[in-house]
């Protein structure tokens, strides 16, 4: 195949990146040309032409019309196009619960901006679970939600949409740029809790169940587990299995370990397994060491230290200078 370019006589039109529309915070728009060695020329809003140099930076809510075109000495001027960017405020959120309360009056499509640190409790692929200073917990939901770790503190300014996805909250539609630089640690333990204790109300925590038993009937079309339950002396809770977070399930009947995340589906109460322990192993969770004397673990979550037995006793917490 013999290619030749013609001879060219006419600039190629800028391109704008990203994409005119409506952006939630400031936007950076870039100018591309095809034709090198070509200047290019723009207005804001029908004001003075400008020379592009560096991207056009819009910062103040409000919507800008920027016109652009390019040049070049012995060819024609490109045509002039054009790109409309609505810059429009976040709604503020000082709390979960706030954003919560906000999301769930203010017509669907709105920002909100997280003006409170969170702290990462745990992340599964394209599920990011954080909870915040008063415990409050809340899923933000998409691949590309930075990558964390348990107890990773992110600070004030996260911004995102929020959907009820068949009764179960998440933050979706996350602007990556808002996500800032972990710069501290906190407590990022599961919340220990009994199956029978989990209810609406604990969704999207990230709960620690202690020597329970999972039973599950196999999916005769796929192979994968379904009509999973968790029992315990206080009670049961159903659970969702999560294909692609890829867990292996025990036999039917075992005992085990398990921490999971408190979920809700057309009004029904489930939890999604994260990670299946087996009851005989000590978890670590924080700055405190998962202790196994029996059938009692002691670790640490939001309220405190937390021992959980499988009898009544009496329970004495010292420090590490060993004071009672």
């Amino acid at each position: 195949v013999t290619y030749s370019q013609g001879e060219v006589t006419k600039c190629s039109a800028p391109r704008f990146n990203p994409a005119a529309g409506t952006y939630w915070g400031s936007v950076s728009v870039e100018l591309r040309c095809n034709t090198d060695g070509a200047a290019m020329y723009y207005t804001v809003n029908d004001g003075g032409q400008q020379t592009y140099s560096a991207p056009i930076e819009l910062t103040e809510a409000g919507t800008y019309i920027i016109k652009a075109h390019a040049e070049k000495a012995g060819i024609d001027n490109s045509d002039e196009v054009t790109a409309t960017y609505v810059v429009s405020e976040p709604i503020s959120c000082s709390s979960i619960d706030d954003y919560i309360f906000n999301a769930e009056t203010e017509s669907e499509g709105a920002m909100f901006e997280w003006n409170f640190p969170v702290t990462v409790v745990y992340t599964m692929p394209s599920y990011t679970y954080v909870r915040d200073e008063n415990g409050d917990a809340m899923l933000i939901y998409g691949s590309e939600v930075p990558v964390y770790k348990s107890g990773d503190v992110i600070p004030a300014g996260i911004i995102g949409g929020f959907q009820n996805h068949s009764g179960l909250y998440e933050m979706i539609d996350v602007q990556v740029s808002s996500f800032g630089e972990v710069s501290s640690n906190g407590n990022g333990d599961p919340v220990v809790m009994t199956a029978g204790e989990i209810g609406v109300e604990d969704m999207n925590q990230v709960v620690y169940l202690d020597n329970v038993t999972l039973t599950w009937t196999p999916d005769e079309k796929y192979g994968d587990p379904e009509n999973i339950k968790l029992t315990d002396a206080s009670g049961s809770v159903n659970a969702y299995d999560q294909y692609r977070w890829e867990l292996e399930y025990p036999e039917s009947g075992t005992e085990i370990d398990l921490i999971c995340a408190v979920a809700v589906y057309n009004s029904n109460l489930q939890v999604y397994p994260m990670q299946i322990l087996d009851a005989s192993e000590s978890p670590d969770f924080g700055g405190v060491e998962g202790v196994v004397a029996g059938n009692t673990v002691v670790m640490t979550n939001a309220d405190g230290v937390v021992v959980v037995a499988a009898e009544a006793a009496e329970v004495s917490v010292y420090t590490a200078a060993g004071q009672l």
